[in-house]
């Protein structure tokens, strides 16, 4: 268990590997571990799209989300 953000790692293998990325707790809406697996940088994309998370069980609140950007070149904008 790693104890400080990994964003930027860089992973290399000689064999084929799945890295994952995880969140012990995510305050959503209780304090539960999310897990997500990372693509390889060959996937990424000039655009996404972002959808809001439901909340539960009211679904009538503004819904508010931090997305990060990151990217794999230097001087992106």
């Amino acid at each position: 268990m790693f104890g400080g953000d990994l964003t930027g790692t860089l992973v290399s293998a000689d064999k084929p590997v799945q890295v994952y990325g995880d969140q012990e707790c995510t305050n959503v809406p209780a304090c539960d571990q999310l897990e997500e697996s990372m693509f390889p940088i060959e996937t990424l994309a000039e655009e996404c799209v972002v959808v809001p998370p439901v909340q539960v069980p009211n679904d009538r609140f503004d819904k508010a989300q931090v997305v990060p950007a990151i990217a794999s070149e230097d001087n992106t904008t």
